[in-house]
């Protein structure tokens, strides 16, 4: 096991879940709106694009030759798929990302008119915004450097 990424891993999760408890409750950081948008469009895309089995095994090689021992070297198309999948993850998080602050700005001034529309409508521009930073941070670039550091 690889105990010095799986340490760094958890205290970075940890120190950014830390920050988020001492401002607020972690449930207002759940929106199901920006969920949708966000990490499982990117998932979608990556389907649609790689197919399901590539993406699978893509996620499996990638995270386990991050915090596992390997007892060999992955073979070249393996970690060419992680690769081209980290790549594609991190392009279509971002993109969701902005889709869905857009979406969330678009409702926001469609409801100027109601104050109580305004907050629900910014927390989707926001969290889209949010999910797609954590999700290359703690996915997509994870797996590319380690794939990287495969070949």
């Amino acid at each position: 096991m690889n105990t010095v990424a799986l340490i760094g891993f958890i205290c970075a999760l940890g120190v950014m879940i830390m920050g988020i408890l001492l401002g607020s409750p972690l449930e207002i950081f759940f929106d199901t709106t920006a969920i949708l948008i966000g990490p499982v469009a990117t998932l979608m895309l990556l389907i649609a694009t790689f197919g399901f089995g590539t993406v699978q095994s893509a996620f499996g090689t990638g995270f386990r030759g991050l915090f596992f021992a390997r007892d060999e070297p992955p073979h070249p198309e393996q970690v060419k798929a992680v690769q081209m999948v980290a790549g594609s993850g991190i392009n279509y998080s971002t993109l969701t990302g902005f889709i869905g602050g857009l979406i969330g700005l678009t409702q926001m001034l469609t409801n100027m008119a109601d104050p109580t529309a305004i907050g629900p409508a910014l927390a989707v521009c926001l969290l889209s915004a949010f999910y797609a930073v954590a999700m290359v941070m703690f996915v997509y670039y994870p797996m590319a450097r380690n794939a990287d550091q495969a070949t």
